[in-house]
């Protein structure tokens, strides 16, 4: 009998300290809610910003590689003069 009193005992002194863990936990749970709203916050500001900056980037390299072509066309056409002319003499 002293047996299941004491398990009871036990049992219930655990119930009383898991409820007293888990009101801390609210607590700070609830402290912390504003920090992570404003972290939310920040994180989709600095995401749109890296978005438009990808979108930047992007357009530039998609000029770079045209003046690249544009570059290398007149390099092709300038190696041919220099080669034509090169056999003349």
């Amino acid at each position: 009998m002293n047996t299941n009193k004491n398990r009871l005992a036990n049992g219930l002194k655990k119930l009383n300290d898991t409820n007293a863990n888990i009101a801390v936990l609210k607590v700070t749970l609830a402290e912390m809610q504003p920090k992570l709203v404003e972290s939310n916050e920040q994180l989709k500001v600095t995401l749109e910003r890296v978005s438009k900056d990808k979108a930047v980037a992007d357009q530039k390299e998609a000029a770079a590689m045209i003046e690249k072509e544009t570059v290398e066309k007149k390099a092709a056409e300038a190696k041919l003069i220099k080669d034509d002319a090169d056999f003349d003499y």
